[in-house]
């Protein structure tokens, strides 16, 4: 997988666009399009390359779009002030809530289960239904959580079966 980084504005189609022919170049294949149509739930993926997936998301100044060739799900959250005890308490499962006993911890488990919903495409509606802090799998194969801690007052999870993880800066 390849996680592409954005820092600053952008253009969500351009930076598909850009990450696809990346991503194709890098794994040494030819071939496809990166035009996008709606899949189970409206997740999108690649018309002409179904078996090259992605996920992205934002927040602050910072963009990330991960590809391979498995479901992912991405989410990085900028840390901002809310009252998070109270949000977690209602969307939280017991070993989340205890997780989420500070700011900082309420976001790792929010991007966690985010990306997870992601991954699964079953968007926000199923925000209640999952554990992040227990062992989770999709399609037959384990999740896993990976926090990515890199960016200093966010919070990142990125869900996935496991995998190298390789990350690129685009400028």
């Amino acid at each position: 997988m390849i996680v592409f980084i954005k820092r600053g504005p952008y253009d969500r189609r351009e930076l598909i666009d850009l990450c696809f022919n990346r991503y194709i170049d890098c794994v040494g294949e030819k071939g496809g399009t990166s035009q996008t149509v709606a899949g189970v739930n409206n997740k999108p993926y690649f018309k002409d390359r179904p078996d090259v997936r992605f996920s992205i998301s934002h927040s602050g100044d910072i963009v990330l779009l991960a590809m391979g060739r498995t479901e992912i799900g991405i989410d990085i959250e900028k840390i901002r002030p809310l009252d998070y005890k109270s949000l977690a308490e209602r969307y939280y499962t017991g070993g989340e809530k205890q997780k989420a006993s500070t700011l900082e911890g309420y976001f790792e488990v929010w991007t966690a289960k985010e990306a997870y919903l992601k991954l699964t495409a079953e968007g926000l509606g199923g925000i209640g239904k999952y554990d992040t802090t227990a062992p989770l799998s999709y399609n037959g194969e384990k999740t896993v959580f990976t926090p990515v801690d890199v960016f200093e007052g966010y919070k990142c999870t990125i869900a996935a079966p496991e995998q190298e993880i390789i990350f690129s800066e685009i400028f």
